[in-house]
C-alpha cells in the first residue's frame, strides 16, 4: 500500500510521495484546493464532468481549461468558413454527406 511504502521510504530517508489512482486524485482535497481538479459542464451529462486541469503553473505563460471539449462536428461550419468555404458550399457538403 502507499502508506506502507511511504513509511519504509521515510525510514530510509528517501523522499517520496503517494501514487494516486484517478479516483484518488479526484478525491484529494489538496489537488481540489489547488484548482487542479475541475468540474466542467458538458452537454448530455447529468452533472459536470470531473477533469484534471493543467498541473504546471507558469507566471508568464499561464495555461488551463478555457472551455469544454467540443461535441463531434460542433465547430465544423466555423472551421470551414475560416478556411474560406462559403455558406453555400458548406451546405452543399452537408447535403452530400461529406460533413
Amino acid at each position: 500500500s502507499n502508506a506502507q511504502a511511504l513509511g519504509e521510504l521515510d525510514e530510509a530517508r528517501i523522499p517520496a510521495g503517494p501514487v494516486f489512482t484517478l479516483q484518488d486524485a479526484i478525491e484529494d482535497e489538496h489537488l481540489r484546493q489547488a484548482d487542479w481538479i475541475r468540474e466542467v459542464d458538458y452537454p448530455g451529462l447529468p452533472r459536470p464532468a470531473t477533469i484534471p486541469d493543467t498541473p504546471v503553473r507558469l507566471s508568464e505563460t499561464p495555461a488551463g481549461i478555457e472551455r469544454r471539449a467540443p461535441l463531434l462536428g460542433e465547430h465544423t461550419d466555423a472551421i470551414l468558413a475560416g478556411l474560406g468555404y462559403s455558406e453555400a458550399r458548406i451546405t452543399d457538403l452537408r447535403q452530400k454527406g461529406v460533413i
